[in-house]
């Protein structure tokens, strides 16, 4: 499971060591400081990821205005009033499910997908990102905050779902989005 770091550095004392030394120095030494920290540190937060079905949509409602506000990447089409007006309109009958991925206080990832009737491995993926004719962009909403983390739970919910292909149709290939969805999922032998 992807996890982040804080850490939480000590008040500066009020005299300088080495005062004479460069700042080149001076900022080298506390540069190691801060690593030492961050590797020290115990602090770490667990991200959750499921499966939701659209009867759960009422209660993710607020999570998902709020990750939309802070997202790496726009995608208007997946945003909660666009997304729902399709689903309960000429999307009715598509079985539209959501992998979402939450830290303990926020969702900091979801992408709506559909799955195959019928994968086979090389010949039909297990599951695309959902597209309808009126949906143009199917970039996952990630926090802009924590994106590497953000996408590598979310592809570790769709491979818990199938470890087959996945498509994810229409992105911007130029955007941050796809470029950590690639990166990390080449690193995780996806």
């Amino acid at each position: 499971m992807a996890k982040r770091q804080t850490a939480f550095i000590e008040q500066p004392n009020p005299v300088l060591p080495d005062e004479d030394s460069p700042p080149t120095e001076r900022y080298g030494a506390a540069l190691q400081k801060l690593q030492r920290i961050l590797q020290d540190t115990g602090d770490e937060r667990d991200l959750t990821g499921e499966i939701l079905t659209r009867d759960a949509l009422p209660t993710l409602l607020p999570a998902w205005e709020d990750l939309c506000g802070r997202s790496v990447e726009d995608n208007v089409y997946y945003s909660p009033r666009y997304a729902l007006a399709l689903l309960n309109s000429i999307e009715a009958r598509q079985n539209v499910r959501f992998a979402v991925v939450r830290d303990d206080t926020k969702l900091v990832a979801l992408l709506p997908f559909t799955n195959a009737t019928l994968a086979v491995p090389g010949l039909r993926a297990a599951g695309r990102a959902w597209q309808s004719k009126h949906t143009f962009s199917c970039t996952p909403l990630l926090d802009k905050t924590m994106k590497t983390e953000a996408v590598d739970a979310l592809l570790n919910v769709l491979a818990g779902v199938s470890e087959s292909e996945w498509i994810i149709p229409t992105v911007n290939t130029e955007g941050e989005a796809c470029r950590k969805s690639v990166m990390i999922a080449r690193s995780s032998g996806f």
